[in-house]
């Protein structure tokens, strides 16, 4: 009887801490995130053109203001098509300070509505990517 009572007790106490051990695999991971990093704020999340003419360059600035408490740095800018030619300052933005990316549509032969995507790649806390638009409509020759 004592036997069986031992056997019972060890399946229970195995039983026990599988269950600890099952539990404590599916608990959830916690990842902390630097806050001390730049934070990017744009001023315009769109610039909308409206219409403008076809042949002359459409530009416009996007003005980048780090408010994160550390340096912010824009390590690239892309445009989604050869159409759209975006520039900007490799330097770092220093906590409070403001930077421009420069973009220029380029309108001659594409008569008609257009959006475009421009993508920020930087070391922001709040996302290492951010994606701004144009917009517009180019007339068409006459």
């Amino acid at each position: 009887m004592k036997k069986q009572f031992l056997t019972f007790l060890m399946i229970v106490a195995v039983g026990n801490l599988s269950a600890v051990v099952i539990a404590q695999e599916n608990e959830p991971q916690i990842v902390q995130v630097n806050a001390s990093k730049g934070v990017l704020t744009v001023n315009e999340e769109t610039h909308d053109f409206g219409t403008i003419p076809e042949g002359p360059d459409a530009m416009c600035e996007f003005i980048i203001t780090n408010t994160g408490t550390e340096p912010l740095i824009l390590n690239s800018v892309t445009a989604g098509c050869g159409c759209t030619a975006p520039s900007f300052s490799k330097e770092p933005v220093l906590p409070g300070a403001k930077t421009t990316i420069k973009v220029i549509y380029h309108t001659n032969g594409r008569p008609g509505p257009f959006t475009k995507s421009i993508n920020i790649s930087s070391n922001a806390s709040n996302g290492e990517s951010k994606i701004i638009y144009i917009k517009g409509t180019v007339q068409n020759k006459q």
